[in-house]
């Protein structure tokens, strides 16, 4: 999905309450319909990744697994 810059400007980004500060993180924000976009924090204006409702819910469900190991 490409966004047009205006729209990327005006999107709510935010990062996990988990961050460490230490620029190791990503942020995302919600684009309607459920589909999700996702940036690297350091590089605010690079390559935007962005996936749908279903695929969000199972990159959450994975890495929830990821943290009980």
């Amino acid at each position: 999905m490409l966004l047009p810059g205006p729209i990327m400007r005006a999107i709510y980004w935010r990062k996990s309450s988990y961050s460490l500060g230490n620029g190791e993180c990503i942020e995302i924000a919600s684009i309607g319909d459920g589909d999700v976009v996702m940036r690297d924090s350091k590089n605010p204006g690079g390559v935007v990744l962005s996936c749908g409702p279903v695929e969000w819910r199972a990159f959450l469900s994975k890495i929830a697994n990821i943290e009980k190991v």
